[in-house]
């Protein structure tokens, strides 16, 4: 469970941090931009926090730690299967993190090389390490973790 922490923690350092050259990307040409896109991204946060880790059972143990403390704060959302609407949420949250600062970022190619290993290293880190010891068995990644290790 620790190690499954410090993977969680280093994650969402890793995507904040990502997050962070995006924003400087978006800055070079104005800093209002810059400052938008900071709101994006904790309002995108917030978004997934809602719609997908509110619904998790792990909440209490959430390897990435603040996701699970924020998740514990809505109690309307009971664990359970998620919906389509759920993952239409979550898709949303993620694709903004990742859409938005994309014209900026390949106008500057090494700030677009750094911002994707760090986004794959966090991505890595959660499938390898965070989702691995999650017993969420709602979650579509940890379904098909356990269909691999029964060798369906």
């Amino acid at each position: 469970m620790v190690k499954s922490r410090i993977h969680g923690v280093v994650s969402l350092g890793t995507t904040v941090i990502a997050a962070g050259i995006s924003a400087l990307a978006m800055g070079r040409d104005s800093w209002a931009l810059a400052a938008l896109y900071g709101a994006i991204y904790i309002a995108s946060g917030a978004l997934i926090i809602g719609a997908f880790c509110a619904k998790c059972p792990c909440k209490a143990h959430c390897g990435h730690v603040l996701p699970g403390k924020l998740a514990a704060r809505f109690p309307h959302r009971q664990p359970g299967p998620y919906r389509p609407l759920d993952y239409t949420l979550l898709g949303i949250g993620l694709a903004a993190w990742v859409l938005v600062p994309q014209p900026w970022l390949v106008s500057h190619p090494g700030l677009l090389i750094i911002y994707w290993v760090l986004m794959g290293a966090a991505g890595l880190q959660i499938q390898h390490f965070v989702c691995r010891a999650c017993r969420n068995t709602y979650c579509p990644i940890r379904q098909m973790q356990i269909r691999q290790a029964s060798g369906q």
